[in-house]
């Protein structure tokens, strides 16, 4: 899979887990994948993907789908269990949701970079006239949850994660 395929499958595991609520979910717009009361799967997320729709797409992402899935699992982002044959249930770990919120903030970093040269109104999204609460006005929706501020960069904490296994 190309980099952004990766983080996009990242991000859909992420999304999925505990971490994530589902009131976080509706003010984004956004819906889970799975049902509550069922576990993610490997093929349950490869078809959420909009690219799956035909038979033979489907494969082909299915495959890169698990590629990454194995990866990230290598590296502790993600944990895998078998349930038979041909189900595996998928879930993001702790390292993942560190590992998101960092790449989001990093993300953030850059558009505003951006976004400062920007002419008209989208410049006054920068300056504080307009635009999103500060962070300390904004509650954490998981008591486990850090800002990324006070998070060790990415690369860091996946480096650090791999020399302890």
């Amino acid at each position: 899979m190309e980099g952004s395929e990766a983080i996009n499958v990242l991000g859909a595991i992420w999304k999925e887990s505990h971490y994530v609520t589902k009131d976080a979910l509706n003010r984004a717009g956004m819906t889970r994948i799975s049902d509550a009361n069922e576990e993610l799967s490997q093929l349950g997320l490869a078809h959420s993907f909009p690219e799956t729709n035909s038979g033979r797409s489907m494969i082909a992402a299915y495959g890169r789908i698990r590629l990454v899935i194995i990866a990230a699992s290598a590296y502790g982002l993600i944990e895998r269990k078998e349930v038979s044959r041909v189900k595996t249930q998928i879930a993001g770990t702790t390292l993942l949701h560190r590992f998101m919120v960092e790449l989001g903030q990093a993300q953030l970093k850059e558009i505003r970079r951006i976004l400062l040269f920007a002419r008209g109104p989208d410049a006054e999204l920068l300056n504080g006239t307009r635009g999103p609460a500060r962070r300390d006005d904004m509650p954490m929706e998981n008591s486990d949850a850090q800002w990324p501020s006070e998070l060790p960069s990415g690369r860091r904490v996946l480096r650090e994660e791999y020399r302890k296994r």
